[in-house]
């Protein structure tokens, strides 16, 4: 921390020390509460979602269904990395372009990450089919949850396309500034789109509906996210215009 505080005041200048008056500390205040509050409700919905599934894991599968979501979800994270290591590395480019008005090569960057999200899912779903039920024998011997667990990887996986875009897109609004659609595109994924998907599932075809209402619902909330950026941008370019005009 102290090696990063030194590179941002020697070096590239960006740390002022002096104290701001009062009414420009209240600004910087609300800038930030505009920003974070949106952002921080949108990363308390996973956990409850999360917990959702649990329960309606456990409702139709009992304790097998829930060792199997656990260890599936254990996957999922590792399986996440690259996807989060992506998010990090497209905050400061969609950043720095917008800040100077290339909203061309943030269009550029919301291209390409939709096309990355259908190809790592591929590639990740590619990987799977022939090796999810060794992995899954990693976390149990239970023949049960393995297949249990198996299942889950693989037809979860299809929706991740899906959580790859919400999250991406999520991240490039919130660097231009708009945290509202964000907040609103993932309590409409998990609130209209995957809790009634997986009840309606869950009741229809036990373990497995649950399942595939997750990844139908994560793959509507993508839907959303690549719809209402694309729409978001849209309007900002405009505005970059009539402002430049």
């Amino acid at each position: 921390m102290t090696a990063s505080l030194c590179f941002l005041h020697f070096r590239a200048r960006l740390i002022d020390w002096s104290i701001p008056c009062v009414s420009t500390l209240l600004h910087s205040w609300i800038q930030i509460i505009y920003l974070g509050v949106p952002a921080a409700l949108t990363q308390a919905l996973n956990p409850i979602a999360q917990g959702f599934y649990i329960r309606v894991a456990a409702g139709v599968g009992g304790v097998q269904a829930v060792a199997a979501m656990a260890t599936g979800t254990r996957m999922e994270a590792f399986i996440y990395i690259i996807s989060i290591a992506y998010g990090i590395a497209i905050v400061p480019f969609v950043g720095q372009n917008f800040g100077a008005k290339a909203m061309a090569r943030v269009q550029e960057a919301r291209r390409i990450s939709i096309r990355l999200a259908f190809i790592y899912a591929g590639i990740t779903l590619l990987f799977l089919i022939p090796s999810a039920r060794f992995i899954s024998s990693w976390f149990s011997a239970d023949a049960t949850i393995i297949g249990l667990s198996t299942q889950y990887l693989l037809i979860a996986t299809l929706g991740h396309t899906g959580v790859y875009i919400d999250v991406w897109m999520g991240q490039l609004l919130g660097v231009i500034g708009k945290p509202k659609p964000v907040m609103a595109i993932n309590l409409a994924r998990v609130f209209v789109f995957i809790i009634p998907l997986t009840l309606i599932g869950s009741r229809t075809f036990g373990f497995t509906g649950l399942v595939i209402g997750i990844t139908v619902g994560n793959l509507l909330g993508g839907a959303l996210a690549y719809f209402v950026t694309r729409n978001q941008l849209r309007k900002t370019s405009a505005e970059l215009i009539v402002q430049a005009g």
